[in-house]
């Protein structure tokens, strides 16, 4: 009898665990900040307190998201684009996203300013904002690569003739 109740309380507790772990990734993750011009281009995890979150951005900067960007699958979350006042909210749809760890890359441009690219990076912890700063500078749009591609260009550049 005892190992009857044993095993429907590890039942119990696991079917909790898988409840809690949907609910939080269902949760609505958000990944909020701003695009400023600055002096010193790159993005930055900051406080939601931070001071420069309440500055007048960068209206109409595009932010290409990707999940997983060095997995063999990367993930597309497509492109937002900042409001008026610069800022920009994205909800992130992933399984468990605000509790398991993630990685994502940005790609930010805007006209008149310097792509900025974050390479892969870690997703700031829920409650935390980005801060992305850019430099005055000509826009490009991002080198789209795949795997296969990278490989032939590689392959042709250490061929012996």
């Amino acid at each position: 009898m005892r190992d009857t109740t044993d095993s429907w309380q590890r039942m119990k507790c696991v079917g909790l665990l898988l409840v809690c772990l949907t609910l939080v990734g269902c949760g609505g993750y958000r990944l909020q900040g701003i695009v400023l011009d600055g002096p010193r281009p790159g993005i930055y995890i900051v406080e939601p307190d931070d001071p420069r979150l309440s500055e007048l951005g960068i209206a109409d900067a595009t932010i290409e998201l990707t999940l997983d960007p060095v997995s063999l699958r990367p993930r597309s979350l497509g492109k937002a684009v900042a409001k008026s006042d610069g800022t920009f909210d994205v909800p992130i749809d992933a399984a468990g996203v605000g509790f398991l760890e993630y990685d994502i890359s940005l790609y930010v441009r805007s006209r008149g300013f310097a792509p900025v690219d974050s390479g892969p990076m870690a997703l700031p912890p829920n409650g935390k904002r980005l801060l992305i700063v850019m430099g005055a500078g000509e826009d490009r749009p991002r080198r789209n690569e795949n795997l296969l591609e990278e490989s032939r260009r590689e392959s042709e550049r250490w061929k012996v003739n």
